[in-house]
């Protein structure tokens, strides 16, 4: 698996998807967060089962709708099912004895309101040790924001270790999920997980974004919120936005893939609006708090392409003329390192249709003028 800044490009992922967005994405060092040994009490189980992952956005249609269809038929387990496992090239570790902390990086946490359904949360994230080799077994996971917890999802699903992308929690959301979508400043570093499971040298715990220790960037968690998707957009590769010249105006390009069923595309018609929630400048950078924007006159596209049997609705977001980000959001690029300046990043909701009817999406995203 490719990692840091590249997480989630594949062998398999399309030249199409990743080439527009991936000189935007080197810009931007992605180092795996520190572990926190630190073990916390269980509490109370909320919900549901663990029954698919996500490899680089590219499982087959069958294994994530199993998670889906297990996660909404029985909303209130609170038993573990049998380990299961969607990658043929892994199978349930012998248990060890070791306790040890993992790293998690590039975690997510979506919450997908459906229309006549109950509203899913699905939480992705990369785990890992050192050597990040073998496969482990996601037990529990807990959805906290500062020392309360939001939900705890238990389950038994086999994963590849150092993999992007791995789907660890999927159930009906929680309540207090759901209410969190209010939060249109605080979705970038508020949230975290804890990650508890076991490989073949023992349990581990792994803690993501605000219940890890230190800091990072890009943000190690953030909380995105979707209605009517039937999966999250590719978190691992984000919109990265760039503003470059064309003769006397300018272009600000961004690209988004979107996982679906077959005959069921994610985006059918993309509006000309396009929304700055959370914005947040990287830890130790100067200036006063970012504030989020409706920025107008986009033309944007959707369109199709397949990886596997795998199909993608891509999103293509374009605005000629004056850039739609103020230039604080939007800087120069900078190397990392001592008096570099790093970007911020933000959550861009994009709105539109498909055949089932209106839709939104948030994508962790981040933006570099190359205009001089």
């Amino acid at each position: 698996m490719n990692a840091g800044s590249l997480a989630g490009y594949s062998a398999r992922t399309p030249m199409k998807i990743w080439l527009p967005s991936l000189a935007a994405s080197l810009l931007v060092a992605c180092a795996p967060s520190a572990p926190a040994p630190d073990a916390v009490a269980d509490s109370g189980v909320e919900s549901s089962v663990l029954d698919s992952s996500i490899e680089d956005g590219s499982a087959p249609d069958a294994s994530i709708d199993a998670a889906i269809e297990d996660a909404t038929s029985s909303p209130d387990a609170t038993s573990s099912p049998d380990v299961t496992s969607s990658d043929a090239s892994c199978s349930p570790p012998d248990a060890g004895a070791l306790q040890r902390s993992y790293y998690c990086d590039t975690s997510s946490v979506h919450v997908l309101a459906r229309p006549g359904s109950p509203t899913l949360v699905m939480a992705i994230a990369r785990l890992g040790s050192s050597p990040s080799m073998g496969c482990g077994v996601v037990d529990s996971v807990e959805i906290v924001r500062g020392a309360m917890m939001l939900q705890r999802v238990e389950g038994a699903q086999v994963f590849s270790v150092g993999a992007t992308n791995s789907l660890v929690a999927s159930a009906t959301a929680a309540p207090a999920l759901e209410a969190a979508c209010a939060d249109r400043t605080g979705r970038l570093n508020a949230y975290g997980m804890i990650i508890r499971g076991r490989d073949g040298r023992g349990p581990f715990e792994a803690r993501c974004g605000s219940a890890a220790s230190g800091a990072r960037w890009p943000p190690g968690l953030h909380l995105a919120c979707h209605s009517g998707l039937e999966r999250p957009p590719l978190s691992s590769a984000g919109a990265n936005f760039t503003v470059m010249s064309v003769g006397p105006s300018s272009s600000t390009t961004g690209f988004v893939s979107i996982p679906h069923s077959v005959g069921a595309p994610a985006f059918t018609m993309v509006d000309v609006t396009l929304e700055v929630l959370s914005p947040q400048r990287a830890p130790f950078s100067a200036g006063p708090p970012l504030s989020g924007v409706v920025t107008m006159g986009w033309r944007n596209s959707a369109s199709e392409t397949t990886v596997g049997a795998q199909p993608y609705t891509q999103l293509s977001l374009n605005a000629f003329g004056p850039v739609p980000f103020a230039s604080e959001l939007c800087p120069p690029p900078s190397m990392p390192g001592p008096g570099g300046m790093l970007p911020p990043f933000f959550l861009a909701k994009i709105s539109g249709r498909n055949a089932r009817g209106p839709v939104t999406t948030e994508v962790l995203s981040s933006c570099t003028s190359l205009v001089r």
